[in-house]
């Protein structure tokens, strides 16, 4: 039977399929047929609510953002009081960078949810990104406030989502940001020892907000260089340091770092691999190239050949280029 909300449930089979997929590229097939069956629901029956805002709930998922924002306004016309909506178009509006509207679904939210976590921490980022600074600062103190008290079923055992914290990451970081901006820097500075003392520096799925807040805050600078200062004698808290240092590109830093960790463990090839990468970060590209080699000579299947292998081609290409034909 080919009418609209029999394809409307065929596309719920698929997205019942994306949340227990694998691997991503069948969490990606799985909500492509989906769009494409609400597609043909709506083709059939374009005021199918349904279709509408799981169809733009699937092409966010995707990041498709731009047609999602056009799904969701559709559907948002038919359920103007669905809150999980408005989160919805919150977050497709912020990924295509309307950041005042985003805002404004965020606060639709609000009116019809109240303290509502995520629109909290949505309307944030959309207020950080716009550098409301004084405003930021408030929102993602509120959300901060908000205990995240979301568990999930593993055998019998509630456990926490890992995504909660790093969300109170992202916004520890982004607190200590606004602070500097607004010129409250000892507040500032209190913030980010506190982060580094929790482990932030350490903790993967959360240095990449360290390393942003290091590129561009220098309040940030200030307090890492004084944590690292105070593990003297620890070669793996300095290669640490070097990572975060060429991801937040500040080559110099990095080069600063994996000399003290090389100091502390000359023998380290990783030590030696980091030390090429701020060098060749720097454009020291001959002194990057012995660094590579000196971490082959002392593991000689270590990682870095590839990395060796690749800068020698492209200086190789560069020097073809400028020899000219012929």
């Amino acid at each position: 039977m080919d009418d609209a909300e029999s394809r409307f449930q065929e596309g719920m089979k698929h997205i019942g399929l994306s949340r227990h997929a694998d691997y991503h590229s069948e969490y990606v097939g799985d909500l492509e047929d989906a769009v494409h069956c609400f597609d043909r629901a709506l083709a059939l029956d374009p005021s199918h609510a349904g279709a509408l805002s799981e169809k733009g709930t699937a092409l966010a998922a995707l990041g498709r953002h731009v047609e999602a924002v056009q799904a969701l306004e559709q559907a948002l016309g038919f359920r103007p009081d669905d809150a999980d909506l408005w989160l919805e178009q919150a977050g497709a509006l912020y990924g295509v960078g309307r950041d005042a509207d985003a805002l404004a679904a965020c606060d639709a939210v609000l009116r019809l949810r109240p303290g509502d976590a995520d629109a909290t921490f949505r309307r944030a980022e959309a207020l950080d990104r716009l550098r409301r600074d004084v405003e930021a600062l408030a929102a993602w103190q509120a959300f901060l406030q908000i205990p995240d008290t979301r568990t999930f079923n593993f055998h019998g055992a509630k456990l926490r989502w890992i995504t909660g914290d790093v969300r109170r990451a992202r916004a520890s970081f982004a607190t200590a940001g606004a602070l500097a901006r607004l010129g409250r820097r000892d507040e500032a500075l209190g913030c980010y020892r506190a982060l580094l003392e929790e482990g932030a520096a350490t903790t993967l799925s959360t240095s990449e907000y360290l390393s942003a807040a290091l590129a561009c805050d220098e309040t940030a600078r200030v307090a890492y260089q004084a944590y690292i200062e105070g593990r003297a004698a620890d070669s793996q808290a300095w290669r640490t340091a070097g990572g975060l240092w060429l991801r937040a590109a500040r080559p110099e830093d990095a080069l600063a770092a994996y000399e003290r960790a090389i100091q502390l463990a000359p023998a380290d090839p990783d030590g030696w691999y980091g030390k090429a990468e701020a060098l060749f970060q720097a454009g020291r590209r001959v002194d990057a190239i012995a660094a590579y080699r000196e971490a082959l000579r002392i593991k000689p299947d270590h990682y870095s050949s590839a990395r060796l292998n690749r800068v020698l081609k492209e200086i190789g290409r560069e020097q073809s280029d400028a020899r000219g034909p012929g």
